[in-house]
């Protein structure tokens, strides 16, 4: 079952508690991806300058840096068995993907890749990748097979598609202005056995940086409401229903789901600062 398509507000569960402030520094600090054990979170932040690469405890506390140097590494994910962080380094022109140990001591070669790679994700069995690669607003999804270096898939329109993220199953959830004409940005989900391809929401402003939950049976997003603003919004697959939370930012966006579905991480700017914040959110009985 891919899921029933969206097209109205039913809220039904929201945060139930407060948002919490991970990292709380001057610098821009983005991209929240839990380690598959609950305990760390890697993220992106440019507080020396450029971007690296670092990672806390998941209370925020005991923040260190996994990369440094000249380049801008970007956009962490960690690989399915916790051994690895994964990320895209730019440097003098190109990007390709690269992958860390969690103590960062050693940087390895992921893949070279033609153009410009970004938002990687691990598929379960760690043995490939997808990514978005190309210049806005022309965007393409690729599958990666690390063994052999070679792109096995391509999702593509003359719109963008951004954000591919696996479920537990392998399904690709990402977002694209492939139905609306390049004006409203809507999640879609690919099914990876069957090929098909199902659009999820269809509602008045932007949907965008889906996730999936561990147990894939509710995805999280970021949303643009013309009347509400700005949210984290979580969809029930099955049902359609729909909670948000994440309110009173300038701007939010990039959820991340801890491994036991009872918290996400994302990314929200106040006061002009991107911040990492978490809050728990759980069903109402």
């Amino acid at each position: 079952m891919i899921g029933v398509l969206l097209t109205s507000l039913s809220i039904v569960f929201s945060a139930v508690s407060g948002q919490v402030n991970l990292t709380s520094t001057p610098a821009a600090d983005r991209y929240p991806s839990w380690s598959p054990d609950g305990k760390q979170i890697a993220f992106e932040t440019n507080r020396n300058g450029n971007w690296d690469i670092y990672v806390m405890k998941s209370d925020g506390s005991d923040q260190k840096a996994l990369t440094s140097g000249k380049a801008d590494d970007r956009y962490p994910r960690w690989s399915p068995d916790g051994a690895s962080v994964m990320f895209v380094r730019a440097e003098d022109g190109r990007s390709d993907l690269f992958a860390v140990d969690p103590e960062g001591r050693a940087v390895k070669r992921l893949a070279e890749i033609e153009g410009d790679e970004l938002f990687p994700d691990w598929h379960p069995s760690g043995k490939k990748v997808a990514y978005t690669s190309g210049k806005l607003p022309d965007t393409d999804l690729f599958e990666l097979d690390l063994a052999t270096g070679r792109v096995i898939r391509k999702w593509s329109t003359t719109f963008r598609d951004l954000w591919p993220r696996y479920s537990r199953d392998a399904d690709v959830v990402f977002f694209s202005r492939r139905d609306s004409n390049d004006e409203e940005d809507e999640i879609y989900v690919a099914n990876s056995r069957l090929g098909n391809m199902a659009r999820l929401t269809r509602l008045p402003g932007n949907d965008f940086c889906p996730a999936w939950s561990p147990d894939g049976n509710r995805i999280a997003f970021a949303r643009v409401d013309p009347e509400s603003g700005r949210s984290i919004s979580v969809l029930e697959r099955r049902s359609g229903k729909i909670s948000e939370f994440g309110r009173g930012f300038e701007r939010v966006t990039e959820p991340d789901w801890s491994p036991d579905g009872k918290k996400i991480a994302y990314t929200a700017q106040k006061d002009g600062i991107w911040d990492v914040w978490v809050e728990t959110v759980e069903p109402k009985e």
